[in-house]
């Protein structure tokens, strides 16, 4: 049996991911390893928080098509499209649909929808910096899942980008603002706050951000 040591990223009590680490038996990690690497969890949860801040969303239409995968009972795909294969290669995925496995966050979100017999939906990281989102379904009467690849828009991406910035829940809740180009003013009276405060918000976003300007929070932050 080999040994195994998981650690958990976390920073400011948001997981950003899981890394598992194995030894082969007979040896295993030492009790000095093992606090040791769960010390160093909040440094690696904040370098993961911050990597999303370097991706970006990808506007509509401005990438692939939406790719299709239907996978049956064992995995196996029953059928795909030119554009799915494509997206696959985002995952780091060369092989042969039909032949190789499929990457481990298509499985795992066909598994989910599996257990759940309901949708399911996921966000991730693609090889080229660009988020891609993932939907699946559960397709026909019998085991079928279909899985539907494409670009993720900013709108879905955008409570990422902000975490990945430390930005607090009412700050996202002003920026979304901005994105649907509310002036100050607006902005006030959706919050139910003063002027005075929603420039308050605004100049701490921008401190958190780096820029000088709303135009420039959407360029730095949300722009593909």
């Amino acid at each position: 049996m080999r040994g195994e040591l998981r650690v958990t990223l976390v920073a400011d009590g948001s997981c950003w991911g899981c890394v598992s680490f194995f030894r082969e038996a007979p040896h295993d990690f030492t009790a000095d390893e093992r606090d040791f690497m769960h010390g160093m969890s909040a440094v690696l949860g904040r370098a993961f928080r911050r990597s999303g801040i370097h991706a970006r969303p990808t506007a509509p239409g401005a990438e692939l098509w939406p790719g299709v995968l239907v996978l049956g009972n064992d995995r196996e795909i029953v059928s795909v499209t030119p554009p799915a294969v494509d997206w696959l290669q985002e995952f780091g995925y060369y092989g042969a649909p039909g032949r190789d496995p499929l990457p481990f966050e298509v499985v795992s979100l066909v598994e989910r929808v599996r257990a759940t017999a309901g949708d399911a939906t996921a966000r991730v990281l693609g090889a080229s910096g660009r988020w891609i989102q993932l939907h699946a379904s559960p397709a026909g009467s019998g085991q079928e899942v279909a899985v539907v690849l494409q670009a993720a828009p900013s709108v879905s991406i955008e409570p990422l980008i902000s975490a990945a910035y430390g930005l607090t829940t009412r700050e996202r809740e002003l920026i979304e603002l901005v994105l649907q180009g509310c002036g100050t003013r607006e902005i006030a009276e959706r919050l139910i706050v003063s002027p005075h405060t929603v420039q308050s918000h605004l100049k701490s976003i921008f401190g958190k951000v780096g820029v000088r300007s709303r135009r420039e929070l959407v360029g730095r932050v949300f722009a593909p």
